[in-house]
């Protein structure tokens, strides 16, 4: 069992801090109220996460929760930028720009190449398809 003293008889600097986490209550005001407390549950914003079976199914779920649930992410945000300093509102707004000029060539290339493959993905459904017919 370690001593609860360090040298000359003085607590150290670890025992007052375990002492102190040891002390701490559930009724602090930086827990949560119980379900005995006033304060009533929140309701989240969107419905609760469902967890998808297969592929398709997954992306069908994002197609159709996907903008709520962005929708309710940029509300979010914007409620807490909003309450932030206009120094840190300004800072946050240049480097949404300069991230967004710097991921522009990438979407292009992305652009460009998605496009270039339609043409021979058109080409092996054709040939499938006429394999199976």
């Amino acid at each position: 069992m370690p001593k609860g003293t360090g040298q000359r008889g003085h607590r150290t600097k670890g025992d007052s801090a375990l002492s102190r986490k040891a002390t701490h209550h559930q009724d602090s005001p930086t827990q949560p109220p119980t379900a005995e407390g006033t304060a009533p549950a929140a309701q989240p914003p969107f419905p609760p996460f469902e967890i998808p079976t297969s592929l398709r199914e997954g992306l069908d779920l994002i197609r159709q929760r996907g903008p709520q649930v962005l929708d309710a992410l940029r509300a979010k945000a914007e409620q807490r930028l909003g309450e932030m300093p206009s120094p840190v509102r300004t800072a946050v707004h240049l480097t949404e720009r300069a991230v967004g000029l710097a991921l522009w060539p990438m979407r292009i290339g992305a652009r460009i190449v998605g496009r270039a493959l339609q043409t021979p993905a058109a080409l092996i459904r054709i040939l499938v398809a006429r394999r199976t017919t």
